[in-house]
């Protein structure tokens, strides 16, 4: 795709040279946004969420909370910029977590990324079980167990999302949590 010298764009960028930087996102804005387009059902947000993924990791670098910059991290900052995209745009009455934890609208729209439909809906119960086994669990636990198993994103993308846990105390809580869900998961739903 890109063919840049990544650690040169960042530190350039650093430097405050915003020539190759510039470069880079001309090169790869619209792979960014065909990316975001299979996600998003407005189009009219897309070139925003775009826009606001690329912006949250020209911060980064500029701040220095970025060690490396690659492409895949940029591609995640839209990831993230989505799922707040379809989280701000979802009504509360489509929660299945519950009042105080709406995470199911973090999903991304399993329709538009799985090509099988038996494979949807092996995912979607799944999602149901998850869902009903976290159940009176606390908020942060349902959240890191939610975005590990159901939406598949690694520690480090939950601690990023997240904001306030490091990819350490992702691990812990995931850790501790997943013998606890695959114990009522067992007890209440006869699998496991």
């Amino acid at each position: 795709m890109c063919s840049f010298n990544w650690e040169e764009v960042a530190d350039s960028l650093r430097e405050g040279n915003h020539r190759a930087w510039n470069d880079m996102v001309h090169e790869m804005q619209p792979a960014l946004i065909r990316f975001a387009a299979r996600r998003l059902r407005d189009q009219d947000q897309v070139e925003d969420v775009v826009q606001e993924g690329i912006l949250s990791v020209y911060k980064a670098v500029v701040d220095r909370k970025l060690d490396r910059l690659t492409p895949g991290y940029i591609f995640g900052a839209v990831a993230f910029s989505v799922l707040d995209a379809r989280k701000k745009r979802r009504l509360p009455n489509q929660s299945n977590l519950g009042e105080d934890c709406q995470l199911s609208e973090l999903a991304i729209d399993s329709s538009s990324c799985a090509a099988d439909p038996l494979q949807q809906l092996e995912r979607e119960e799944v999602r149901t079980l998850i869902r009903k086994a976290m159940k009176g669990r606390p908020q942060r636990e349902r959240q890191v167990i939610w975005l590990k198993l159901a939406e598949e994103l690694t520690a480090k993308q939950i601690a990023v999302f997240l904001g306030d846990l490091n990819v350490q105390q992702v691990f812990t809580i995931f850790r501790r949590e997943l013998p606890k869900l695959k114990s009522i998961l067992h007890e209440d739903f006869g699998l496991g």
